[in-house]
C-alpha cells in the first residue's frame, strides 16, 4: 500500500462526514467470534483532553483473533477500510502480551505496518473472571494529521469441546415475595464498552495529551462522590446536599475499588459496596434494605453514592420517613431471580413515597385503577428525582406509565416543561423516565457507568423527547 494513498482516504474522511457508516458483520473463526460494539448512526469527530476522536469512520474486514492462554500472547489480523472510500485498506496485524490486570497492548507486528504519517496501535481489555481473555473488547486507533479513528470490537473465544456448560442463572433463598419481571426495555440494547481512550492514545500511539491537575484518582471504600479528588478515604459518603454535580472526571485507575463489568443484563460486579453494610454505618440513613436475607444489596461506588443522596433527601424532605431499597446486585452480580437485568451493580429497586403511614414499609402500589394512589406523594417524588437528575448519574429511571403520565402533567402545569423543549431540567428528567406496566410499587434505578469503570457497558442515551405530548 502507498503512504500517500491511504493519507488522501483520511484526509476525505475528516472533511465528508458521511452518513450511513456501515456496520461490520460479525466474524466466525476457528478461535473466536468479533463483531463490532456499537457504531454511532453518523461519523462522529468529538474532542477529548485535546484529542480530535473520529467515531463511525472505519470498517473492519476479514478479522481473526487468537489468544494463546499458556502463554498470554494475543493477536488480531484483517484489515481496515474507510467507510465511502474504495481506496486501498490498511492491514491490521497486532499482537500483544495480556499483563496481570487483564490488559495487553497490541503493536503492528515486525515489517506489516510502514505507512508514514500514520499510527497504528490497539488495546485488548479481557473481561473474564480473573481477567482470563476467553471474553474480551479491543480498541483499534488509527492516528493521521491530528485525528484519531476509533473502532471497537467484541470478542468471544469459542469454549473447548467437552467443557462444563455455565449451571444457569442464581436464585436467592428468598425468592417468594419477589415482584413480577421487570419489562426493561433497554436491556436488549447494546452500546460500546467505557475502556480507556485518552490513556490508550496517549501511551499506545504516544501521542501527548493535554496534562491533568490529577493523573489517578485514589481508591476508595465508598460510597463517595464520584470523580472527587479529595484524600478523604473515610467511607464517610456525602455530606448533605453542598455537591450536586460530581467534578469534572479524570483519569480512570484501572484497579480503582466496585467495577461494574459489562451490561447490565449480562454482567459482572467487582469489589461491591454493601448497601446494608452502608445503612448501619449511617444510621439513619433515611433508608433501609427491605429483605436482606436474598442477599442482593451490592452496588458499585456510584449507585451507593446515589443511594445515598436518596437517603439524605428522604431525611430533609419526608422527615421520619425510611424508604425501602429492594434488589440491587448480588455481591459477584451475574442473573438472579427474575430481573433481567441488576448484574453488574448499576441497578437499584426503590419505593414509591405515600402518605399513609401503613404504605411506608414495603413496596406498595402507586397505581389504584389505572390512576396514581390517591397516597402517593407525587410533588416530593418529582423533588426526588430533580435531585437524582443533578447528580449527572442516571441513565434511566423505570416508572408506571401512569405515574409517568401524572408526572408530565405535573410538569406542564407549573410551567416547567413545554412541547418545543429539548433540553432543560425537566425536559432531562422526563426522557429518562421510561413508562412501563410493570413498575407500579417502585421504580428501577439505573445509573450510567462511570470513566472509572473501563470494563462496563454503556447503554446509549434515550430519545430526545420528554415523551409527555
Amino acid at each position: 500500500m502507498k503512504a500517500s494513498s491511504s493519507i488522501v482516504s483520511l484526509s476525505l474522511l475528516i472533511v465528508s462526514l458521511v452518513t450511513s457508516p456501515g456496520c461490520d458483520q460479525g466474524f466466525v473463526i476457528d478461535n473466536a467470534s468479533i463483531k463490532t460494539t456499537y457504531q454511532p448512526p453518523n461519523i462522529e469527530v468529538t474532542e477529548q483532553e485535546g484529542y480530535k476522536i473520529v467515531r463511525g469512520g472505519l470498517k473492519l474486514q476479514n478479522l481473526e483473533s487468537s489468544y494463546e492462554k499458556a502463554t498470554n500472547r494475543i493477536t488480531i489480523k484483517g484489515s481496515i477500510d474507510f467507510v465511502k472510500n474504495d481506496r486501498e485498506s490498511l492491514t491490521l496485524d497486532l499482537e500483544g502480551q495480556v499483563d496481570d490486570h487483564g490488559f495487553a497492548i497490541l503493536k503492528p507486528r515486525a515489517g506489516t505496518h510502514a505507512v508514514a504519517d500514520i499510527k497504528l496501535g490497539g488495546k485488548v481489555t479481557c473481561l473474564g473472571e480473573n481477567w482470563d481473555c476467553s471474553s474480551s473488547f479491543m480498541d483499534i486507533y488509527i492516528a493521521h494529521a491530528g485525528h484519531v479513528y476509533h473502532h471497537q470490537i467484541e470478542v468471544q473465544q469459542h469454549k473447548a469441546e467437552g467443557q462444563i456448560p455455565d449451571s444457569g442463572a442464581y436464585q436467592p433463598e428468598d425468592d417468594t415475595d419477589h415482584d413480577a419481571e421487570e419489562g426493561d426495555e433497554a436491556d436488549d440494547v447494546t452500546g460500546p464498552y467505557v475502556g480507556d481512550t485518552v490513556r490508550d492514545i496517549e501511551v499506545i500511539l504516544e501521542i501527548p495529551r493535554k496534562k491533568l491537575e490529577s493523573e489517578q484518582q485514589p481508591e476508595r471504600t465508598g460510597p463517595v462522590e464520584p470523580n472527587d479528588d479529595s484524600k478523604d478515604d473515610s467511607n464517610s459518603g456525602p455530606k448533605g446536599d453542598t455537591k450536586e454535580e460530581p467534578k469534572k472526571t479524570t483519569i480512570p485507575n484501572a484497579n480503582k475499588k466496585s467495577q461494574a463489568i459489562d451490561q447490565v443484563n449480562k454482567g459482572r460486579l467487582e469489589s461491591p459496596i454493601s448497601a446494608l453494610d452502608y445503612m448501619s454505618a449511617h444510621a439513619p440513613a433515611g433508608f433501609f434494605v427491605l429483605r436482606p436475607q436474598r442477599k442482593t444489596h451490592f452496588a458499585t461506588n456510584e449507585l451507593m453514592y446515589v443511594i445515598a443522596k436518596i437517603g439524605e433527601f428522604t431525611k430533609k424532605e419526608v422527615p421520619g420517613y425510611i424508604l425501602p431499597i429492594g434488589d440491587l446486585s448480588r455481591e459477584k452480580g451475574g442473573a438472579f431471580g427474575s430481573h433481567k437485568s441488576h448484574q453488574n451493580g448499576l441497578d437499584a429497586d426503590i419505593a414509591y413515597y405515600f402518605e399513609e403511614k401503613k404504605l411506608q414499609f414495603t413496596f406498595n402500589s402507586a397505581v389504584a385503577s389505572e390512576k396514581p394512589n390517591q397516597e402517593w406523594m407525587l410533588e416530593k417524588q418529582w423533588k426526588l428525582f430533580k435531585t437524582l437528575n443533578r447528580t449527572k448519574l442516571v441513565d434511566r429511571i423505570f416508572i408506571h406509565k401512569t405515574l409517568k403520565k401524572a408526572l408530565c402533567e405535573f410538569a406542564i402545569a407549573k410551567g416547567e416543561i413545554h412541547q418545543e423543549d429539548t433540553q432543560g431540567e425537566a425536559f432531562e428528567i422526563l426522557r429518562r423516565l421510561s413508562g412501563d406496566v410493570d413498575h407500579n410499587t417502585h421504580f428501577h434505578l439505573r445509573i450510567k457507568c462511570s470513566s472509572a469503570q473501563v470494563r462496563c457497558r454503556q447503554l446509549p442515551d434515550p430519545a430526545k423527547a420528554s415523551g409527555c405530548f
